[in-house]
């Protein structure tokens, strides 16, 4: 299957009143891992990769394994962008294919977020 958007897997998840896991991921293994339980238990899954996992590994390179991954299961799959703290990063993981991004600004006041926010948004 595909890698579909967040939303619509929360959606359904709303809808039917269940609960959608989110597992970080580094390596070819722990994507393998997750996906065949995901599919084992036919439940829709999210599977994350945060900003500061990726000084242990190439970005490109866990995205190619888990888009490729990802279309070999059948049950819906998010790929999300977890505390993504840099704009750089962030447009990466959009030209990447993530289809979901948290922009983490907890460091940042509550004006600076706004200014952020509205930048990050035009």
């Amino acid at each position: 299957m595909a890698v579909i958007n967040l939303k619509e897997i929360l959606k359904d998840a709303e809808e039917k009143k269940y609960a959608v896991g989110c597992f970080n991921v580094v390596n070819y293994d722990s994507v393998k891992g997750i996906l065949l339980a995901a599919e084992k238990m036919r439940s829709p899954v999210i599977l994350g990769i945060a900003e500061v996992q990726l000084k242990n590994v190439c970005f490109e390179s866990i995205m190619n394994i888990l888009k490729f991954e990802c279309k070999k299961v059948d049950v819906p799959v998010a790929i999300h962008l977890d505390h993504g703290l840099h704009r750089d990063i962030i447009d990466q993981a959009i030209s990447l294919g993530c289809s979901s991004i948290m922009y983490d600004v907890q460091h940042y006041r509550l004006k600076r977020i706004s200014e952020k926010l509205k930048k990050l948004l035009n």
